[in-house]
């Protein structure tokens, strides 16, 4: 990791820690063996808090920016941010 990891959840469908991190990055590895999945984000902004549905098909962070973005866990394509109101 290029910097600290900030949250972690576990994936209830296929084995898999989801980690955010200060780089602004999500990350998504195996749980058997520690090997990257994929890595998406927003770069750059400090990501703090992160959350999945129950089946791991939606990815949420939050980070110091204020927003929240959303992403597709098998993919990891944007759905869409939110920003602060």
């Amino acid at each position: 990791f290029p910097k600290e990891v900030t949250a972690i959840v576990f994936s209830a469908g296929p084995r898999q820690a989801i980690t955010a991190c200060a780089d602004g990055n999500v990350r998504i590895h195996k749980v058997d063996d520690g090997g990257g999945v994929r890595t998406f984000g927003v770069g750059g902004d400090f990501l703090h808090s992160l959350a999945t549905t129950k089946d791991g098909k939606v990815v949420v962070a939050g980070g110091q920016s204020g927003k929240l973005a959303f992403w597709t866990g098998d993919d990891g394509k944007s759905i869409r941010e939110v920003s602060p109101h």
